[in-house]
């Protein structure tokens, strides 16, 4: 899913504007093909979708990104033109709802590209820095959760030493994607959102050379 979930809050907004127009009531529910006799409807339309269903979706988190969820409400439009004929009245209806959500869509595709941009991008050595300076600021149990990710993720990262059973991080080591979603979890762990506010807990064992390494020390044993 994309990190940060700002998309779903824009998504919204685009599904609020499409409610507001005046035949949006057409796309707002499941075809109810029985009982409107459209026997053939199943077997024309083998995905259907509704911006009723697409909502739902949004707010269960069952997308991963807002280009996933475009897709879905791409297809609301796809099965009316598929299912009605060519200059029929439904299909220029979907015809011209497919163009207001794609002028609609066009900023928040925009903003989802330089979110991915950002994402993929290495830290710099003073994002590094702060992180490491951050760990030292963590409670003994969410040290704990930052090692078990980066157990996780990225493996390579970690040292375990096996007289003391201590375990070594080596923040240069850590690929960008997992930097930037542990990262987000140690500053929603400090009291400061911005990641620069002094810690909840006490500080650890733990030793850092600035980019370079964090020891998660004794209490963060494997």
């Amino acid at each position: 899913m994309s990190k940060g979930l700002g998309w779903i809050k824009s998504m919204m907004g685009v599904l609020d504007f499409l409610d507001k127009q005046t035949e949006s009531y057409i796309f707002s529910e499941p075809v109810n093909w029985r009982e409107m006799g459209l026997y053939d409807y199943p077997e024309i339309i083998k995905n259907p979708m509704d911006l009723g269903t697409v909502r739902q979706k949004l707010v269960n988190k069952e997308y991963r990104n807002a280009t996933e969820c475009a897709e879905d409400i791409r297809l609301v439009w796809r099965n009316c033109m598929t299912y009605n004929q060519d200059g029929s009245e439904f299909y220029k209806i979907a015809e011209k709802f497919s163009k207001k959500f794609e002028s609609k869509f066009a900023p928040v595709a925009k903003s989802e590209a330089k979110e991915s941009e950002e994402e993929d991008a290495p830290p710099t050595t003073d994002e590094r820095i702060v992180f490491s300076h951050n760990l030292f600021n963590l409670r003994m149990q969410e040290l704990g959760n930052v090692i078990q990710k980066l157990d996780q993720m990225c493996p390579d990262c970690l040292e375990k030493k096996p007289d003391d059973g201590e375990i070594e991080l080596n923040v240069d080591a850590i690929d960008p994607a997992s930097f930037r979603e542990v990262d987000r979890y140690v500053k929603e762990c400090l009291p400061d959102p911005a990641g620069k506010g002094p810690g909840t807990g006490r500080k650890r064992k733990a030793q850092s050379s600035g980019s370079k390494q964090a020891s998660a020390g004794k209490k963060a044993k494997s």
